[in-house]
């Protein structure tokens, strides 16, 4: 296991099929779950990811986006040599 900077926990989204029924209303609220989670001048690219699950609209692309999320988080920190890993984002899908 690493040791995470961050954590976010999207499970109440992805598995909620009642208040989130639709892949746009899922994408909707992981963008605004995104937005308040963190600063965007710490990173950019969170930014993109965020843009991107406001205007999904199809299963294939929210899939590759949420890759996107993931490969995000897994982004080793310093110290590279550090056991565990210092990674940049714990993302809680269950």
């Amino acid at each position: 296991m690493a040791n995470w900077k961050h954590k976010i926990d999207i499970s109440g989204i992805l598995h909620n099929e009642e208040e989130y029924p639709t892949i746009e209303e899922k994408g909707a609220e992981l963008s605004k779950r995104i937005r308040g989670f963190v600063r965007f001048d710490s990173y950019p690219e969170l930014e993109d990811i965020a843009d991107e699950f406001e205007g999904v609209d199809e299963v294939e692309w929210f899939d590759n986006i949420l890759d996107s999320l993931y490969d995000w988080g897994d982004t080793t920190l310093p110290p590279f040599d550090a056991w565990p890993r210092n990674k940049l984002c714990w993302i809680n899908t269950f």
